[in-house]
């Protein structure tokens, strides 16, 4: 899901951007950046690294070294695992 969003970020932020525009407006904040556009600058500083920060964190829990801990056996004492596979 994040990935599809990475993809299309330029439409899904845009979306974004007329949202913080309106509130902005109505607080009457004015946005500017020199040099880009204020919604380039968003998209830039923010929207993009937050996603890249969500895909990092998101294959990061669910990497096959982080699956494989999951297996008890990695935490219990070699003595203990013995004995339930011989009893077995």
């Amino acid at each position: 899901m994040y990935l599809k969003k990475s993809e299309r970020t330029e439409s899904i932020f845009s979306g974004i951007y007329y949202e913080v525009r309106k509130i902005a407006g109505n607080l009457d904040i004015d946005l500017k950046i020199p040099q880009l556009s204020c919604e380039q600058y968003f998209r830039r500083s923010v929207h993009i690294p937050l996603l890249d920060n969500v895909i990092t964190d998101l294959k990061d829990r669910h990497s096959m070294e982080v699956m494989n801990l999951f297996n008890l056996r990695a935490i219990l004492p070699k003595t203990e695992i013995k004995s339930e596979d011989e009893a077995a």
